[in-house]
């Protein structure tokens, strides 16, 4: 039970979003906005700047527009 379990709540989340950071691979902290597929991640954009305040506010405005629901008219 607890597989079957599991591999809902997994496909119950394709399509979330997420924000994940990178200090590493760039000279400044990058915010990358990703999307779950079916297997991975993909990333929708990445925000790089030399104000880190500022690349993590774009990030998350982006994630809250992602979120949003789409009401039909």
């Amino acid at each position: 039970m607890k597989i079957f379990n599991k591999i809902r709540r997994w496909v119950e989340n394709i399509g979330g979003y997420r924000m994940t950071t990178d200090s590493s691979t760039y000279k400044y902290p990058a915010y990358i906005v990703e999307v779950q597929g079916l297997l991975s991640w993909h990333t929708v954009k990445t925000f790089i700047s030399d104000d880190a305040q500022y690349a993590k506010i774009c990030a998350t405005e982006l994630l809250e527009m992602l979120k949003e629901d789409i009401e039909p008219k």
